[in-house]
């Protein structure tokens, strides 16, 4: 197994969701789901978001499961901690 897909695979088993039971809710075979987390294929995009919804994830994590050209790129951005919150109707400060 790749490790791109471990994070996939386990929640998945987190899930208590087989295999099959993962390939029959979306569509495919089996063999076509351990391909995708064996790393030998790359899935369709509308695949990876059936998957992510299976999986109760967001879309917005479809970067983080399933990176362009299979490969995960670490952040380098530093968070902005610059940020004030007021409330609406509130003067600035």
């Amino acid at each position: 197994m790749s490790n791109l897909y471990a994070d996939l695979r386990g929640r998945m088993v987190a899930m208590n969701k087989s295999t099959a039971e993962l390939a029959h809710r979306v569509g495919v075979t089996v063999q076509t789901i351990n391909n995708i987390f064996g790393g030998r294929t790359q899935p369709r995009l509308d695949l990876c978001y059936e998957i992510l919804a299976e999986l109760d994830e967001t879309p917005d994590k479809i970067a983080f499961y399933f990176p362009p050209n299979g490969v995960r790129v670490e952040s380098t951005r530093k968070p902005n901690t610059s940020l004030k919150v007021i409330r609406v109707g509130a003067k600035p400060a």
